[in-house]
């Protein structure tokens, strides 16, 4: 099991039990919940502190997910007087910087992969896009869509090693990611109202490849899957 992806989750599930705790203190009049939960934003600060620390994700948007904590933690505490409907603006300029940020980074022809198709370094910003990956030697890459959509299909490709990460990026946008059977899927996307829908059957061989994916979806969805729709049940026969 990764350890990453089980400290995100394991922050978030703590948070939500600690706040149902508080919630029926509140009730029961043994505590106020508002108290408590003002803190609600280091939540925020630990996820992206977590990602930062993982060299394979997303630096620049996981410092934006501890920027936002420290500032939303600061207006709970009474140090800036603000309002969360007035910060909407600085999350389009978080995630508008981002998306520069990948652009030009993809764009570096020396950049390791860039010229050997080992890598995939793909963006949709207002549009839609289908790709078909097939490199016998796939180590990963970046995905990124943005008011758009990005379809990946994986099937012919084969994973050099053990492991390939594939960095994700889907900002009111999002799309789909087709692999082989023979691959194992770790996600370790972050969910920021949005989500992530694991489809695909885990191999029967431990030791399978493994396509690990990291990133956010921030209003946003990706969907993974081994290219196979699941069929209704005829008369809702089991």
């Amino acid at each position: 099991m990764d350890n990453r992806w089980l400290s995100s989750r394991l922050i978030v599930g703590l948070f939500v039990v600690g706040a149902g705790v508080v919630f029926a203190l509140d009730e029961l009049g043994l505590a106020a919940a508002e108290d408590f939960l003002q803190w609600w934003p280091l939540v925020l600060v630990t996820i992206g502190l977590l990602k930062l620390a993982d060299q394979q994700s997303h630096r620049l948007l996981a410092g934006g997910l501890v920027v936002a904590g420290l500032w939303f933690l600061a207006i709970n505490l009474g140090y800036l007087a603000a309002d969360y409907t007035d910060l909407w603006p600085l999350l389009l300029v978080g995630v508008g910087g981002a998306l520069i940020y990948s652009a030009f980074r993809h764009a570096d022809p020396k950049r390791e992969g860039a010229n050997d198709g080992s890598v995939i370094h793909e963006v949709a910003v207002l549009a839609a896009k289908t790709v078909a990956h097939s490199s016998p030697r796939f180590r990963g890459g970046n995905l990124t869509a943005a008011l758009g959509g990005i379809d990946v299909d994986l099937r012919k490709a084969r994973i050099e090693g053990e492991e390939a990460v594939l960095d994700c990026v889907a900002f009111w946008g999002g799309g789909e990611i087709t692999v082989p059977r023979e691959w194992r899927v770790v996600n370790q996307i972050v969910p920021i109202l949005g989500g992530v829908e694991d489809s695909t059957e885990p191999p029967a061989d431990e030791n399978a490849p493994r396509l690990r994916l990291t990133g956010f979806a921030v209003m946003g969805g990706l969907e993974v899957n081994n290219g196979e729709k699941k069929k209704p049940v005829a008369g809702g026969e089991a």
